[in-house]
């Protein structure tokens, strides 16, 4: 949207169609086309972008919400370890099958255990669906996971109903999360800081 508006500041400056360029040789450049250009391709990629929100944000929301409150059968592959507990441990997973039925979708898996679960490992498990519920009043967590485009928890309660069917599985999330670490990792050693904690939200989008 911001990118449409800076065009359409452009197309109203260059009323004329030409724009002179303060080189030493008073250079004298026809922007109509390219302006066209991309004013259409900035609206096409503005219209692409809220699509996918609705699509993902909103459809794809509305569809895993009818998975909370009932066992599944699940396949997903873990993105990254999210804590560990005297008997708990939490993941990011991606869901690739749910009772039989192809989908994909972002989810947390809470496990009532010490799960021996990795970045890689492909899994299959009898969970059950749940929303997020506030742990106090001063942090949102519903608010906080949907932001990360996570709607689901899953709840496996029985260490027994939880096998690793493959290891070492790539994924591209997998990937940038381990190459955000590294080069977060180069940001603590070479900055100081507060000034590697500003890099690491301005350039790697950490908070």
């Amino acid at each position: 949207v911001l990118v449409v508006l800076v065009v359409l500041v452009v197309l109203v400056v260059i009323e004329s169609g030409t724009i002179v360029i303060g080189f030493p040789a008073n250079l004298v450049v026809n922007f109509s086309n390219y302006v066209f250009l991309c004013a259409v391709l900035s609206v096409f990629m503005s219209i692409t972008a809220l699509s996918s929100s609705y699509l993902y944000f909103d459809a794809q929301a509305n569809e895993i919400e009818n998975y909370h409150d009932e066992y599944h059968s699940i396949e997903g592959i873990v993105i990254s370890n999210r804590y560990y507990g005297t008997n708990l441990s939490g993941f990011d997973i991606i869901v690739t099958e749910i009772d039989g039925e192809d989908t994909y979708h972002k989810a947390t898996l809470s496990c009532q255990y010490i799960s021996i679960l990795n970045p890689g490992d492909k899994f299959e498990a009898k969970v059950y669906g749940s929303g997020f519920e506030n742990s106090s009043s001063s942090y949102n967590k519903e608010l906080d996971m949907h932001s990360d485009g996570i709607f689901i928890d899953y709840l496996s309660e029985d260490e027994s109903a939880l096998e690793i069917i493959d290891k070492n599985v790539f994924h591209p999330k997998i990937f940038f999360k381990d190459l955000n670490k590294r080069v977060s990792s180069v940001f603590a050693q070479k900055l100081d800081g507060q000034t590697a904690e500003m890099c690491s939200a301005i350039f790697l989008g950490n908070k």
